[in-house]
This record gives structure tokens, C-alpha cells and sequence, in this order.
């Protein structure tokens, strides 16, 4: 059994229900501890990998419960395997701190700003209710909302113990503590998948369902990050490829067809070969080798497990409907780029959260999502986003407070928010992502705007689009642009989208689109999300999608506040101004003016300069000399950017893909350059990794780790490496086992790569695909 633990040994968690051989895993070796704050750490585990997750009083007291929420929901229900169960202990129910803890986010704010009284010692409000949110423990009610979308989606049931009560003991002896214990039911879609999570109907039991559960556990060890992998280019071909985007135009890369038809033919010569040679060795021997035995090389190819693997890629229907293993032949080609949007607007019509609420579309242009936060995590970042733009404003220079202080009226105040500062929004980036198809990887740092009442844009002949902005990148424009709503609705008002007119006098914050004669305005943690490029491939910057932000009357009691995130065609590289920066010009009294401030403790811009600056530097290098400098002065300070770059109370990890995989080149040039010794190559691999969790379409980076995976560098391979560590320890370890072992592992992480490859149109898919197969049996051509 596996399973992951905060600070229990092996006795503790075989007490609480697994095996006798239950053993801790480790975190790999380029990812710092998960004691150090760090759960991105966990994305180096594919889904599934643990039957246990057990978490006691020192995680669970230690950590605010937005971020703990956003643990479970980002990874500890993906982590859990079928049938296997989450532990959370020592949970502080509604009275169990008091005034003085303001941790968790969960509560309601009346229409006048005060509390509904629902939290705090013996029925007290608390918070800060002067700003319009409130800040509580994690009790169960807010345990019930942060796990309601799992629910809903069939991922998960649960239920509360209360400590005390059901052992006679906790770990604090507070009887008002409770435990979490949650279990992952089996057949359960992703987390945060498509719909937005309700079930609208129920599953039909599977009569073969324990035969696939029975074939499923017969995958060979080695297999399963194959799969892993497989199954996530899958998730990705349904980002951008869709029958819509097939209507507007857009197709696969135009080598994608070539590329896969020859990896088609190298998985079929191997399978040829394969029967060959079993039926050789069945002829020559009274007693062939199993064909179920991982460790016979001559089995490789015609192991039933291997055979199906390959046949997959005709999709042959009866391979094709099994659960555990994602067809090939589903396979054609796509590519990260503008495609995703009509994809997108598909899910959209379809969403359903599971309430009555559906998506939208309005004027065939701009779409409306109900209700995608909730009013507690709206409040949440409401009352984040004060503390933060408060630092900010503290930390400005002098002349930019001065200059604030003129044109009342006319500023918006801008807060970046990168990825890495805080939970709740870098777990709503995930679920934009699966519930909506807007991939994260083409998009900036979340922004928070606010607008403060007695706001007046005087001529809104300046409407703007979001596209073709000075310094935009003609290749790749700023695309597709959300507004999540956080203040709430005055009250006696209507919230929702309305028609607009020239001459309208209604000063209630809307957004307005002149071209589609639509005033946007949502109720709190409402979402309006629209394009700014016309269809089809050949996409350019459309006038119609002009809008402004309309007037705010003096008389609201709440500043206009909006979470808002801009998505480009392709990839890019995530980027802000330097900050703080303040743009207004005091002798145009009608001309808006903008105040940006950074997140405070956030590394991001230092990062974004370091990008830019090892792009130049790697570019230019001519021959080994300059590499080696650029080791000698680059590498190490690097690396120690990025660790710093987010922020540890965030539990998150970095968004710069392209800085990532920039320090994971010095670090594989350190080990071919004999600097460094296999560590490095481990490392370097770590890192294009993770790289390769934001970026699963950067062609850059799929290329080097897959170089990397096979040695093809030829500077000494991770399975050698990983067989000097193995003696090197005091264990009894097979040595050669474990190099074995390796070397199967990283040959089919390298095979699941290059199909990913093939249908990203990379002509030298079938090659690396060759490769990684002669990796696994070396006797086979």
C-alpha cells in the first residue's frame, strides 16, 4: 500500500487501516519537502498514486483553511486512488479558537456589511465586517461548501467524527474537534472536470467493472507513468480540438498526420516483432517465460498487457472502452493555440454545476457563468485583496501617494496577483481550466481591479479592446478576457446583464460594450468572459468587442471590485510592469489614471527579469566556453530566484514554464560539462517535469526531457545513477533491480512523450517513440 502522510511513521498509518507493507514515499529529489510549504510539490505524483492520505493537528492547526481547502481540492482527491481515503485530523470546529484566529474564509456578510452571526464564540460575529468580509475557522459548514463541488461530481463522500466523543481523546483534548474522513469513489471523473461537476444522472453499474479493476491491477509498474502520461495529452487534445473549432477552420499542425502514421508503423514493427519472437520461444522451449513477467526482457512485446497497449492505436472498440488505459487511436493532431476558445464556449454550453444555474451567451458574444465563487470565496479574496492594495500603497513612493490623491474620481487601482501567492486563486485558475477549457498556460497573473464609488469615465468615445495594446506580440494577442464580480449588489437593484443604449444614465459600475449594445454586471462571484479576436485561424483584433467601464454612483456603499484574468492565443510567458507604477496625467481631467501594485513578498518580476535575461544570454552563446560560464554564473543564483518567487503561505509553485526549463538546460549543461554528477541530471529532469506541467504543449520542453529521459547526451543515465545511490545506502536492496526498474520507467515516460509529440506535428516523434522502445528491450531492432 502507499500513502502520504504529514508527520505519521508506518506503524501509526498501518493502525489506521493499511497493510503491513505500507511504506512512506518520498517526495522526488528535485522537489523541496512538502515541510517546507511547499504541495507543488505533489504534481510530480500522477493521479491516483496513493490508497491513504493522512493528515494530523500539525498540518491541519498550522495552515489557514483557504489553503487547506484548496490542498484537498487541487491535490489530495486527484492523489487518491479509487476506494482509497483521506485522514484530515484535529479540525477546529466553530468555537474552538474564539476571537483571536482569523484563518478561514467561510462566512456571510448581510446587505448592510455586517455579519449573519452564524460564527464566533457562543454565536458572536467577528471579522472585519467595516470592509465587507469575514474571516472564520474551518467548521464543518465550511468544510460541507469547499467539498460540495466534489461531491456533486461524484468524486467523493465523506462524513465528520468528532474526536473526543469517538476515542475518549484528541490531540489538543478540545471536545469540539473533529476529524475528516473522506473516501474517493471508484469510476469517479477528474477533479474540477468537465460540467463543473454534477452528475446528471447515475451511473449505470459496469457488470465487467471488477474484471477492469482485476486488469488494472496487472499493470506493470513501469507502465503506469505511460499511461499517466497519455492520458494527460488526451486532456489536452480536448482543450483544443472540438467540433467547433473544426467549424471555424482551425486543424491539427499539418506534420501531425505524417508524424503519427510513422509512430503507427514503429509501434506495429515492434508488435511484429514482439509475436515473432514469443512464438519462437514458445517453439524452442516446453516452458516459455510467462508472458506477465515484468523482468523477462524477451516478454516485453508480447506480454496481453503490452499487445492491447500497442493495438490501441487502430482503437479497436473492445480495447478502446476499457477505463484504465486511453486509447491511442484516439490520438490526431493539435496544437496549443487559439483553438481553445470555441472549445471553451462548448463547455460552456454545456456547464452545469449541479444547481439550476447554466451559462449564458448574450448577443452571441459575451457569456455570463453564475455563481463559478461562491460568496465565501468572493469575501475571501475581497478582503485579501484590501490587505494587499493597503501594503502596496504603503510601500509606494511618496510622489505616487501625492499623485493618487488628485482627479477623485478618475483612478482604478490595480493589484497583480501572480500564481504562487495564494490558494484559493491559483486553484481557481485549475478549475477555469477544467470546467470552462481556458488553459492556464496562456494566461497572465490574476488582477484585481478596483473602482472606488463616485468613479466617471467622462467620454466614453476612449472605449478600449483588450487586443492590440501598445507592445502587443502580433503572433500571439491578448484573446479571451474574464471579470469575476467580488462586490456585491446594492440593495433593491438588479445584478444581472441588461441592453444598452446611447444616453443611458445609470451609474451602477456595469461594464459596457457599445458594438453589442450590452451593460455587464453579475451578482458576487459571477463571471463574464468574452473574446477579443474574430473567429477562425486567421483571427484578428475585433473593434466590436470595444467596451468601457461604466460610471459608479457616489451613493454606492460598495467600490466596484473585479477579479480579472487575460488568456493570449498561445502559450506565453506570464508578465507585469515593474510595480509599484502609477499612470495618470494630471492636466487631462477627463483621462483615467491607474495605480499597479505587486502582491507583496512575491519573487514574480524578479523571475520574469531572469527569463528574459538566460533567453538572451543562451541565445548568443557561442561554443562550450561561453556555456561553461554561463553555468559557472548563472545556475545556482537562478535557481535560488525561483524557489524565492512564491510566496510559502501559497503551498504553490511557480508559473514561469519557460524560466524552469532555462534552469533546468544550465543544470543538464553542469552534468555534461562534468561540473555536476548524476544529481544533476535527476534535477534536471525534476524541473522539465514540472515545466511540463504548466506548458503540456511547449514543444521545447517536451523535446529536452525526452533527450534527457533516454541519455541521449550520452553523459551516464539515470538508471546508472539511480544504482550508485542504491549502494551507496544501507539498504539490501537488488541494486541491479533498481536500475532495471529505472531504466523500464523512464523508456515508457519517453514512449507516452513522443506520442505526444507525434500529435503535436514534431517530425522526430517516430524516432524518439524507436528509441524509447529499444530502451526497453535492447535485444528488440
Amino acid at each position: 500500500a502507499s500513502f502520504l502522510a504529514s508527520s505519521f511513521d508506518v506503524e501509526v498509518v498501518a493502525l489506521l487501516g493499511a497493510d503491513d507493507e505500507a511504506g512512506q514515499l518520498d517526495l522526488p529529489t528535485s522537489a523541496p519537502s512538502i515541510c517546507q510549504g511547499d504541495a507543488g510539490a505533489l504534481n510530480a505524483f500522477p493521479d491516483g498514486s496513493f490508497e491513504a492520505i493522512v493528515f494530523n493537528n500539525d498540518a491541519t492547526q498550522n495552515l489557514p483553511f483557504a489553503a487547506l481547502c484548496a490542498l484537498v481540492r487541487s491535490h489530495f482527491i486527484r492523489l487518491l486512488s479509487p476506494g482509497g481515503a483521506l485522514w484530515l485530523g484535529g479540525l477546529p470546529n466553530r468555537r474552538s479558537h474564539g476571537e483571536n484566529r482569523e484563518f478561514g474564509v467561510f462566512g456571510n456578510v448581510g446587505p448592510d456589511g455586517g455579519t449573519d452571526g452564524k460564527y464566533g464564540k457562543d454565536g458572536e460575529t467577528r471579522g472585519r465586517t467595516s470592509q465587507g468580509y469575514v474571516r472564520v475557522d474551518g467548521d464543518e459548514q465550511a468544510w460541507q461548501m469547499c467539498l460540495e463541488p466534489s461531491v456533486e461530481a461524484g468524486q467523493l463522500s465523506y462524513t465528520f467524527i468528532p474526536e473526543v466523543e469517538t476515542f475518549g481523546v484528541s490531540e489538543n483534548f478540545r471536545e469540539v474537534q473533529f476529524s475528516l474522513l473522506a473516501v474517493r469513489l471508484p469510476g469517479a471523473g477528474e477533479a474540477g472536470g468537465e460540467g463543473g461537476g454534477g452528475l446528471e444522472q447515475e451511473q449505470e453499474e459496469n457488470p465487467d467493472e471488477h474484471a477492469e479493476e482485476e486488469e488494472e491491477a496487472q499493470v506493470p509498474t513501469e507502465m503506469k507513468r505511460a499511461i499517466e502520461v497519455h492520458r494527460q495529452t488526451l486532456q489536452q487534445q480536448r482543450l483544443y480540438s472540438c467540433p467547433s473549432a473544426l467549424a471555424q477552420g482551425f486543424s491539427g499542425p499539418q506534420d501531425a498526420v505524417p508524424a503519427l502514421t510513422s509512430t503507427k508503423s514503429v509501434l506495429e514493427d515492434a508488435l511484429a516483432a514482439a509475436t515473432a519472437s514469443s512464438a519462437a520461444a514458445a517453439a524452442s522451449s516446453s516452458s516459455p517465460p510467462s508472458p506477465t513477467d515484468p523482468d523477462s526482457d524477451s516478454s516485453i512485446y508480447s506480454s496481453p498487457f503490452y499487445s492491447s497497449f500497442f493495438s490501441t492505436f487502430s482503437a479497436s472498440a473492445d480495447v478502446a472502452e476499457r477505463h484504465f488505459l486511453p486509447p491511442i487511436g484516439a490520438l490526431y493532431g493539435f496544437e496549443g493555440g487559439p483553438s481553445f476558445w470555441p472549445c471553451a464556449a462548448e463547455k460552456m454550453a454545456a456547464w452545469r454545476p449541479g444547481r439550476s444555474e447554466r451559462a449564458r451567451r448574450w448577443g452571441g458574444k459575451v457569456w455570463t457563468v453564475p455563481s463559478f465563487l461562491s460568496q465565501a470565496e468572493s469575501q475571501y479574496v475581497k478582503g485579501k485583496a484590501e490587505d494587499w492594495l493597503a501594503e502596496g500603497l504603503k510601500r509606494s513612493p511618496a510622489e505616487i501617494q501625492t499623485l493618487r490623491k488628485t482627479k477623485p474620481g478618475r483612478w482604478v487601482d490595480d493589484v497583480i496577483v501572480p500564481t504562487g501567492s495564494d490558494p484559493l486563486l491559483d486553484d481557481l485558475e485549475r478549475r477555469l481550466e477544467d470546467e470552462l477549457g481556458l488553459p492556464k498556460v496562456h494566461s497572465d497573473p490574476w488582477q484585481i481591479l478596483r473602482y472606488e464609488s463616485g468613479y466617471r469615465l467622462w467620454n466614453h468615445t476612449d472605449s478600449h479592446t483588450d487586443c492590440h495594446q501598445p507592445g502587443y506580440d502580433p503572433e500571439n494577442d491578448r484573446y479571451v478576457t474574464v471579470l469575476m464580480w467580488l462586490s456585491p449588489c446594492e440593495e433593491g437593484r438588479d445584478c444581472g446583464p441588461r441592453s444598452w443604449s446611447e444616453g443611458s444614465s445609470e451609474e451602477d459600475g456595469r461594464t459596457i460594450f457599445p458594438e453589442y449594445k450590452l451593460a455587464m454586471r453579475m451578482p458576487e462571484g459571477g463571471l463574464v468572459t468574452y473574446a477579443s479576436i474574430t473567429p477562425g485561424p486567421g483571427g484578428m483584433c475585433d473593434p466590436k468587442s470595444k467596451h468601457f467601464p461604466g460610471a459608479l454612483s457616489k451613493k454606492h456603499k460598495h467600490a466596484k471590485l473585479l477579479l480579472q484574468k487575460w488568456y493570449y492565443q498561445r502559450p506565453v510567458n506570464p508578465s507585469a510592469p515593474a510595480m509599484p507604477l502609477a499612470i495618470c496625467n494630471p492636466s487631462d481631467p477627463d483621462e483615467q489614471c491607474k495605480l499597479f501594485v505587486m502582491v507583496p513578498g512575491s519573487g514574480f518580476s524578479t523571475v520574469q527579469a531572469l527569463t528574459a535575461d538566460l533567453d538572451a544570454k543562451l541565445t548568443s552563446a557561442d561554443g562550450v566556453e561561453d556555456l561553461r560560464k554561463l553555468v559557472v554564473e548563472e545556475l545556482e543564483s537562478s535557481q535560488a530566484a525561483i524557489d524565492r518567487e512564491v510566496i510559502p503561505s501559497s503551498l504553490g509553485r511557480t508559473s514561469h514554464s519557460r524560466a524552469l526549463f532555462l534552469v533546468a538546460s544550465l543544470r543538464s549543461l553542469s552534468w555534461q560539462l562534468g561540473y555536476e554528477d548524476g544529481r544533476a541530471h535527476v534535477e534536471a529532469v525534476g524541473l522539465l517535469k514540472e515545466s511540463l506541467k504548466l506548458c503540456p504543449v511547449c514543444i521545447d520542453v517536451l523535446t529536452l526531457l525526452v533527450q534527457l529521459l533516454l541519455d541521449a547526451y550520452g553523459a551516464g543515465d539515470l538508471a546508472e545513477f539511480a544504482r550508485q545511490l542504491c549502494e551507496a545506502s544501507s539498504n539490501d536492496e537488488d541494486c541491479e533491480a533498481v536500475a532495471e526498474q529505472t531504466r523500464k520507467e523512464h523508456a515508457w515516460e519517453a514512449f507516452g512523450l513522443s506520442l505526444r509529440m507525434a500529435a503535436l506535428g514534431m517530425p522526430s516523434a517516430s524516432s524518439w517513440a524507436r528509441a524509447a522502445l529499444r530502451a526497453l528491450s535492447p535485444a528488440q531492432p
